[in-house]
């Protein structure tokens, strides 16, 4: 055998030793996310069995009122913690999200103990379930149209990052519809919680594979940790009440449409790196204290930016971008729950709005509606 023909089939077997390995530690990371996840619903099933025979609330957590109570709970062996309410839906007060109302798709009440209501089940789910499906054809036909042998990509830096705000946001919106579908079909807030977000990793994780099989593109390892990193934040803003008060946002509007060029290469929006624009949203009124609270308008917060532009071109730039945001949940008016849920949902969607830009490669510019360019005679803004 001829060196050259030695190396390359050395180099061969190291590609699919790393191949391997990084699929392996893929799924370990999400097997262990599950046991994590199914260790925490056991726990309170045992919890919840425990109180419905002997009547006692096991918790290794006392909630404490005020630092005379915390002093009381440490020193005095009399003192109880309080009855966990058993009630088969939640109170109001116990389904909030950023101090405010939550609701339920379907508009029915928020359940503590599960309860699968079939019907409601079957049209969620074949909803949810032909939603992915039509995805899939989607992206067979365009991104997977064209098939190679399994491998991995390197691609840190391909899109300047933008992927990976992609990627995240979608594992994180991914966790949300999966759990607001569960929750809308009689599971409980905490196992749609779970479940949901195993879902949405589950269905990120089978996108990366069949990547892996596209012929421009590849498993992407840092692709695959941006998607878990999005289902985390999920389960941190569902447990946090401070991680609710920084949403994350999105908005896709064609590059051409405002002056700039299509990613080169992109088959689809979903790979135009070029044309989307990912957020975190602060709601600065919630976040400030009663006393500043009273100055600022509850329907406007504050986003910051990260997106790419003419990606694949001599002139492609990073973008760093700071802009006033409209809350949509205190803009649009009240309505019945499936509304109200409606109008939660679509608070995800950043609108065009006052927006300070920072281009890697040009001046700052400011925009009144961001990223629009509007003219008034001479002057641009």
């Amino acid at each position: 055998m001829s060196m050259p023909l030695q190396i390359k089939m050395r180099r061969e077997g190291h590609h699919h030793l790393r191949s391997r390995s990084i699929v392996l530690r893929g799924i370990f990371a999400t097997a262990l996310l599950a046991s994590f996840l199914m260790g925490s619903v056991t726990a309170s099933r045992s919890q919840q069995n425990h109180l419905r025979t002997t009547g006692e609330f096991i918790t290794p957590f006392v909630k404490e009122r005020d630092s005379n109570y915390i002093l009381e709970a440490a020193f005095d062996k009399q003192s109880q913690p309080a009855t966990e309410d058993t009630s088969e839906f939640l109170r109001p007060d116990e389904f909030t999200f950023a101090g405010r109302p939550r609701y339920v798709l379907d508009g029915s009440q928020p359940r503590r103990i599960t309860k699968l209501k079939p019907i409601t089940f079957a049209a969620v789910q074949s909803v949810y379930i032909g939603g992915l499906t039509l995805l899939h054809i989607y992206q067979k036909n365009t991104i997977w149209s064209s098939t190679t042998s399994f491998r991995l990509i390197d691609n840190w830096d391909e899109s300047f990052g933008a992927n990976y705000g992609g990627h995240m946001l979608a594992g994180y919106f991914l966790s949300y519809l999966s759990a607001e579908s569960l929750l809308a079909s009689g599971l409980s807030k905490q196992l749609s919680t779970i479940y949901g977000a195993l879902m949405g990793l589950g269905y990120q994780f089978y996108v990366e594979v069949l990547d892996g099989y596209g012929l421009n593109y590849g498993l992407s390892p840092y692709e695959m940790y941006s998607n878990i990193l999005g289902v985390i934040y999920y389960l941190g803003s569902a447990y946090s009440p401070f991680l609710q008060n920084f949403t994350p946002k999105f908005n896709y509007y064609p590059a051409p449409s405002f002056g700039e060029h299509f990613k080169v290469a992109s088959k689809t929006p979903i790979d135009d790196y070029s044309s989307w624009n990912f957020w975190i949203t602060a709601n600065v009124p919630h976040l400030l204290s009663d006393n500043y609270s009273s100055f600022w308008p509850k329907w406007l917060d504050l986003s910051f930016g990260y997106s790419a532009r003419n990606l694949g071109y001599p002139d492609r730039s990073r973008i760093y971008t700071i802009a006033l945001d409209y809350d949509l949940e205190e803009i649009l008016p009240d309505g019945g729950p499936t509304w109200n849920w409606f109008k939660h949902t679509l608070n995800f969607l950043k609108l065009p709005s006052p927006t300070w830009e920072i281009w890697s490669n040009r001046s700052p510019r400011f925009y009144l509606l961001y990223p629009f360019r509007l003219s008034l005679g001479n002057v641009n803004f």
